[in-house]
C-alpha cells in the first residue's frame, strides 16, 4: 500500500507539473514567462549510456582472457538525449584481489569530449563535464578503460561510477563494475552429494569406494590449498599422486588438511580423489568436505556432503542366543527365536540353516515363518520377505537323546552345541544364532539371563540384570543366586543384594564382566548348570582415564560413607594453557596442579575448555569421583584439541588412616588401552606426575623423575595445595 501511495503521488506530481508548464515544451532557457504568463523552467537533460564490450544495460563489463602483456579496452560513450543541458561527472576505482605488478591490470585512460581531453584526479575523480542538448551534432563523452595482462591472468576489479543530474532519479547515478573473470582459475566438484546406499559389513573394498573429481574449467591454475574433512569416523580421504596415496580422517574439531605446497590443477584438468566408507556398524553415516581454492567465486569453499546407510534393511534375532537349559532326554523342547526388520527397507532373508558343526539334537521348523507355511526352508528364489517394522518366528527344537557327558575337570556337565545361520541382505549379511542345552534324566530348573542394556556398554553404565524368566519343569522358581567376575580394578555390588532376581550393577571400570546365575526351584531343586552371560565395557571417547587403587589397612574397600576408605584423586591439565604456580618438583618452575580453570578434577570436573557453543562436545569431564576407596575415577574427553598436550595425574587427599595406596592408571584411546601403570605406592599427601598424551597422535608418555630419569614418574611428597590450604 505505501509503494502504490508513492506511485499515485508521482504521477499525479508529474501531471500537475506539466499541466503548469514546468515539463515539456511550455517553457524556454531564458527562464520568461513565453508568451503564457506561467511558471517556467531550464529543460533537463536525459542520459544514455553504452559500451564497447558487454551487453546493455552495460552495468558488468567483463575482459576476456589475454596473452600476458596484451591489453584491452573498453569504452564508455555517455550522451545526452534530453532537451536540455546535462552535467556529469564520476569516479574511477581500481581493487587489487590478487598480487599484481606495480602498475595498475585496469586504469581509467582517457576522458574524451570531441578533440576535447580531460584529466582524472589522483583519487579517481573525474572532473565534472556539460553536454549540450539533443542536436543533429551534440558532442558526448566518451571513457577509455583499458586491462592488460600483467600477471597470466590474476583477478582484478575496479568500478567506474557516472554522476549526472538528468531528470530521472534512477539514472542520476551509474554503476559500471569491471573485472577480469575470462582468466581465473574455476573449479568444479562432481557429485556434490556422494552417497554409498546401503554398504554391508562384508562389502568388497571396492563397493566401498566413491569417486569425486575436481576439475579446473578456467583458464589459469587452480590452487587446492586445504580442505576441511568432518563426519563419521569410518569414512576416509584419499589422494594419489607421484608421492603416493594419502590417507585422511574426519576431523574431530574445525582444523583443516593444509596442502603445502598446493595441489595444482591446470585449466581443464581433472583431479581425483576417493572417498572410503568400512562400516563398523549398521548405523546411519554422515560427513562433508569442503576444498579451499585459489577460485574467487567459490568464497565459501566448495562443499560436498558424504552419506552412507542411511536407508536400508536392518535385523534384529531375540533372544541372539537360546538356552535350551537342562532337557529330559527322549522329548523334544521347543523355542521360539523372532526375527525382525527394525531398518528403513525391506529386509530379505535368502537362508536359515544348522550350520554343519551343529548337534544332531537341534532342529528348525519352517512352517512357523512367513511365507513358508508348507514347511519349506527359505532360499534365494523363495525368500522371507519383511516390511518395515514386520517380524516372524522361526521355532528352534532340542531333542537330548542322552545325559550329558561331565568334564573331568571342573566337573561340570558338557552342552550340546548348535548354530543356526541366516543370511539377509541387512548390513550383516550372516547372523549366527548360538544354541545350547543339556540332556537330563530329570529335569532342573533353568537359570536365565537377561542384560536389557546389551552384551557391549561404556564405562558408568548402570546393567539392569533380569533373571524373573528363570523357569522351573514344575512349579516355580523361588531362590536366585547372582556371581560375577569382574574388570581388574571394579569392585561394584549386586543392589540390592545378589539374591535378588533382578537386580542393578555398575560397570565403572572398562574391561570384561562375566556374570553367573544359578536358581532353584520351591521344592528345593537347583539348576543343573548355571546361566552365564559376559558384558563387555568399552569407553566411547576419543581419551578415556582410569584411575583405581588397592588400601591394604582397608578391611573393606566396598564399604561407602564418609571416611570410609581412602581417597586419591583424578587430575586432568590443559598443559598449554594452564597457569602453572606451584613448584611441585623442585625444579625451580612451576606445576599446573590445581588450576581451577585448566585442571579437572573434583572441585572442577567440567571446565569450558574448548568451543563457546554448547553442543560442541569439546570439554573434559570427570564423571565419577570416589571418596571412599578403590575408585574408579573415570575422565573424558571426547574431541580434543589438535597441537594440545594434556598432563594426567593423581593426588592422595586423604588416607583417613588407612596408610598407603597402591595406584593404577589406564588411558584408552578411541577404545583402546594405550597405557597403564599398575600399583604405584602413593602415601598420604602425595601428588603423582604420570603421563603425558600428546594429540591428534594419541601418543602416552611416562614423565620421568628429574632426579632419577631412568624411574618412568616422580612422585612429590607431602603435596599440600595453595588452593585448598593457603
Amino acid at each position: 500500500m505505501r509503494t502504490m501511495l508513492k506511485r499515485m503521488r508521482s504521477s499525479w506530481a508529474v501531471a500537475v507539473l506539466t499541466s503548469i508548464g514546468l515539463l515539456g515544451c511550455g517553457s524556454d532557457s531564458s527562464g520568461g514567462s513565453g508568451g503564457g504568463g506561467g511558471l517556467t523552467t531550464s529543460k533537463k537533460g536525459e542520459i544514455s549510456v553504452t559500451a564497447s564490450l558487454g551487453s546493455p544495460p552495460f552495468t558488468q563489463i567483463s575482459f576476456p582472457a589475454t596473452q600476458p602483456g596484451a591489453q584491452q579496452k573498453a569504452t564508455i560513450s555517455i550522451k545526452n538525449n534530453g532537451q536540455g543541458p546535462l552535467s556529469v561527472s564520476g569516479s574511477f576505482k581500481y581493487t587489487v584481489s590478487t598480487d599484481t605488478a606495480a602498475n595498475p591490470a585496469i586504469r581509467l585512460a582517457a576522458i574524451r569530449q570531441g578533440s576535447a581531453a580531460k584529466t582524472a584526479g589522483a583519487d579517481g575523480a573525474i572532473p565534472s563535464v556539460s553536454i549540450e542538448a539533443k542536436t543533429a551534432n551534440n558532442t558526448g563523452v566518451e571513457i577509455d578503460v583499458v586491462y592488460t595482462n600483467v600477471d597470466n591472468g590474476g583477478q582484478h576489479d575496479a568500478t567506474l561510477i557516472i554522476n549526472s543530474d538528468t531528470l530521472i532519479q534512477a539514472q542520476q547515478r551509474i554503476t559500471i563494475k569491471f573485472s577480469t573473470s575470462g582468466g581465473r582459475p574455476k573449479i568444479d566438484v562432481d557429485p556434490k552429494v556422494v552417497d554409498f546406499g546401503v554398504i554391508k559389513k562384508d562389502d568388497p573394498v571396492e563397493k566401498q569406494k566413491k569417486t569425486i573429481t575436481v576439475t579446473n574449467t578456467g583458464s589459469d591454475p587452480l590452487l587446492l590449498s586445504a580442505v576441511l574433512f568432518k563426519g563419521h569416523p569410518d569414512f576416509r580421504l584419499l589422494y594419489s599422486s607421484k608421492d603416493g596415496t594419502q590417507s585422511y580422517e574426519p576431523a574431530l574439531d574445525d582444523k583443516k588438511v593444509v596442502w603445502d605446497p598446493a595441489i595444482v590443477v591446470n585449466p581443464q584438468e581433472v583431479l581425483k580423489f576417493t572417498v572410503q566408507y568400512a562400516p563398523k556398524n549398521a548405523d546411519p553415516a554422515k560427513g562433508f568436505l569442503v576444498f579451499d581454492s585459489n577460485d574467487p567465486a567459490a568464497d565459501a569453499g566448495t562443499k560436498v556432503e558424504l552419506l552412507a546407510n542411511e536407508n536400508g534393511p536392518k535385523i534384529r534375532v531375540l533372544p541372539p542366543k537360546v538356552d535350551f537349559g537342562a532337557r529330559k532326554i527322549g522329548k523334544p523342547h521347543l523355542q521360539a527365536v523372532q526375527l525382525s526388520n527394525v531398518g528403513t527397507a525391506d529386509l530379505v532373508i535368502s537362508k536359515i540353516e544348522l550350520t554343519t558343526e551343529s548337534s544332531t539334537t537341534y532342529a528348525l521348523e519352517y512352517k512357523s515363518l512367513k511365507g513358508h507355511e508348507d514347511g519349506t526352508a527359505p532360499t534365494a528364489d523363495k525368500p522371507v520377505t519383511l516390511k518395515v517394522n514386520e517380524e516372524t518366528t522361526l521355532n528352534v527344537t532340542f531333542t537330548p537323546a542322552k545325559v550329558s557327558d561331565v568334564d573331568k575337570d571342573t566337573g561340570k556337565p558338557i552342552p550340546e552345541i548348535g548354530t543356526v545361520l541366516v543370511e539377509s541382505n541387512a548390513f550383516e549379511s550372516k547372523v549366527n544364532i548360538g544354541l545350547t542345552g543339556l540332556g537330563v534324566e530329570k529335569e532342573c530348573p533353568n537359570a536365565v539371563i537377561v542384560v536389557q542394556e546389551g552384551e557391549q556398554v561404556i564405562p558408568q553404565t548402570k546393567l539392569h540384570l533380569f533373571g524373573d524368566q528363570s523357569y522351573a519343569p514344575t512349579g516355580a522358581i523361588s531362590a536366585w543366586k547372582w556371581a560375577v567376575k569382574q574388570a581388574s580394578g571394579s569392585a561394584s555390588l549386586f543392589v540390592p543384594s545378589d539374591a535378588f532376581p533382578n537386580p542393578t550393577f555398575e560397570c565403572n571400570v572398562a574391561g570384561s564382566y562375566f556374570f553367573s546365575l544359578d536358581v532353584w526351584d520351591n521344592a528345593g531343586n537347583k539348576s543343573c548348570s548355571a546361566a552365564e552371560v559376559e558384558v563387555v565395557v568399552v569407553p566411547d571417547e576419543a581419551i578415556h582415564v582410569e584411575l583405581v587403587w588397592k588400601t591394604p589397612n582397608d578391611p573393606d574397600e566396598t564399604d561407602t560413607g564418609p571416611d570410609a576408605g581412602s581417597d586419591l584423586d583424578l587430575h586432568f591439565v590443559h598443559d598449554q594453557l594452564a597457569p602453572w604456580y606451584d613448584d611441585l618438583d623442585k625444579d625451580g618452575k612451576p606445576d599446573p596442579w590445581f588450576s581451577p580453570d585448566y585442571d579437572s578434577f573434583w572441585y572442577h570436573p567440567k571446565p569450558a575448555w574448548g568451543s563457546f557453543d554448547p553442543s560442541v562436545d569439546d570439554d573434559p569431564s570427570l564423571d565419577r569421583d570416589d571418596t571412599d576407596g578403590a575408585g574408579p575415577e573415570n575422565l573424558n574427553l571426547n574431541i580434543p584439541e589438535n597441537g594440545t598436550q594434556y598432563r594426567v595425574g593423581v593426588h592422595y587427599w586423604a588416607d583417613h588412616d588407612y596408610g598407603p595406596a597402591f595406584a593404577t592408571l589406564r588411558v584408552y584411546i578411541f577404545s583402546n588401552l594405550v597405557f597403564e601403570l599398575k600399583d604405584v605406592e602413593l602415601q598420604n599427601l602425595c601428588m603423582w606426575n604420570a603421563a603425558l598424551i600428546d594429540w591428534p597422535s594419541g601418543k602416552v608418555t611416562k614423565v620421568p623423575d628429574p632426579s632419577n630419569p631412568p624411574k618412568p614418574y616422580f612422585i612429590t611428597c607431602p603435596y599440600v595445595n595453595k588452593l585448598f590450604n593457603p
